[in-house]
């Protein structure tokens, strides 16, 4: 599939990935309609301005699996809104205008294997009630405010392999902690 609408182009490189460049909230209604006729497992929206209403209608994708929304400028309200993507595995949300509050509301996505709230505005607070997602095994928190009160969730996280935490401001007491609490768990820093 390749369809150009204004300046959104819409592509696929196989069955089921699809690739959206430019999307803002004129023409995606009318993207999203298409899409729910395909069997759509992966959805990049790149280079996207959509509102939160719009990311809203992207629940009616059951079969996806992936979904990417860097940069995208949506808040917590309308992430809050993908809890029925049961199968969601991937979820991308670097750069986006969230502070966590959604998380809880994702709690549902129990497929959820990794999950990036690199460059956003997510707190201690959030990340500490994040659920504890059974097969969640990489989690990206660089770039945010944390400052390590919350580290203590990933003792609830069993699976997690992988976490990410470039550029945080997370003491290296923590970090020593939690190396000796989860020694197998890889934790990138700085």
């Amino acid at each position: 599939m390749h369809y150009d609408v204004a300046d959104i182009l819409v592509s696929t490189t196989r069955k089921g990935i699809y690739a959206v460049h430019g999307a803002d909230d004129q023409h995606m209604p009318g993207v999203v309609a298409q899409l729910t006729e395909l069997p759509v497992t992966v959805l990049r929206l790149l280079s996207s301005q959509i509102s939160d209403h719009t990311v809203a209608m992207l629940a009616r994708l059951s079969q996806l699996k992936e979904l990417n929304l860097e940069d995208a400028p949506v808040t917590d309200r309308g992430i809050g809104a993908l809890g029925p993507l049961k199968e969601l595995q991937i979820l991308n949300l670097k750069g986006t205008r969230i502070d966590g509050s959604c998380l809880q509301l994702l709690q549902h996505l129990v497929n959820l294997q990794q999950l990036n709230l690199a460059k956003t505005k997510v707190t201690d607070a959030a990340v500490y009630h994040l659920p504890a997602w059974p097969k969640l095994t990489r989690l990206d928190l660089s770039d945010t405010p944390i400052s390590g009160a919350c580290l203590d969730f990933i003792y609830r996280m069993p699976n997690l392999e992988t976490l990410l935490l470039y550029r945080t401001a997370l003491p290296f007491e923590k970090l020593s902690e939690v190396a000796q609490k989860r020694p197998k768990l890889q934790v990138c820093i700085r």
